[in-house]
């Protein structure tokens, strides 16, 4: 669905005035703006909780979701955009200029014997891991040579968001789910102005049916990702030649 269709009446904004009954001054544009912007946060939410391996991006995002910093001769962390939602991965360049993904430090069960990444006799030469630390990641080794773009943080982002402005801009996910947006900022309406109870649980039965079905959807679309199955041989210690006991299991 477009955010708005003032002629068809079939946009965003109009599908709330057919909900509750609301206008462009009962209900103005603004809140109306606001209030589905609301709910693409909420829809958001639930893509990150189902997507699996084929990782969810706006479809109104104009590029990759790869973003670059420079890599600073001698300079061990790096600050982060804490607007990412979440981090998936850290690639630096060696001095050759080829890209490198970096493993992840974990500092809540580091293993025994490792070497403190805060140390400050720490090695320079080229990076292998990082770890996270509030807003920065922290590098195993400090760079012995500078690179321009030389670490490519790779993330999910959030969504692009609307403007009262916009007419046939549509939500970056499903379009068989965009109507979620409008009962939902219908929904908000429905509960501020009291409308009636059945108005109300309607909407709410309405959007639990569109909330499953986007974690259904977003958690099953990655079809490519094929499940292999084999058989396994399970010995049980008795392996006595006259009496030996095992069991055929399956690996997924």
């Amino acid at each position: 669905m477009v955010f708005s269709d003032s002629s068809g009446k079939a946009g965003l904004v109009e599908d709330i005035d057919f909900w509750v009954g609301s206008d462009s001054v009962s209900y103005v544009i603004a809140q109306k703006t606001r209030n589905i912007n609301a709910w693409l946060d909420h829809v958001i939410s639930l893509i990150l909780q189902s997507d699996g391996k084929w990782e969810w991006d706006d479809l109104n995002q104009s590029d990759l979701p790869v973003k670059t910093a420079n890599l600073v001769s001698g300079t061990q962390s790096y600050a982060i955009d804490i607007t990412y939602l979440k981090l998936r991965g850290v690639s630096v360049a060696d001095q050759s200029g080829v890209f490198h993904y970096l493993d992840r430090i974990d500092e809540k069960s580091p293993p025994a014997g490792s070497v403190d990444i805060f140390d400050t006799s720490i090695t320079s030469g080229t990076p292998t891991a990082y770890s996270l630390q509030g807003k920065y990641i922290v590098l195993n080794r400090r760079p012995s040579y500078s690179s321009t773009g030389g670490i490519k943080y790779h993330m999910q982002r959030d969504g692009v968001y609307f403007t009262s402005a916009d007419t046939t801009a549509t939500p970056g996910f499903a379009k068989q789910f965009h109507r979620i947006l409008s009962l939902g900022a219908a929904l908000d309406y429905a509960i501020k102005h009291e409308l009636p109870q059945g108005v109300i649980v309607n909407m709410q039965n309405r959007i639990k049916e569109f909330e499953t079905g986007i974690m259904e959807f977003y958690s099953s679309r990655d079809q490519d990702n094929k499940v292999s199955l084999s058989l396994s041989k399970e010995d049980y210690g008795i392996n006595d030649s006259n009496d030996t006991m095992s069991e055929n299991s399956f690996n997924i």
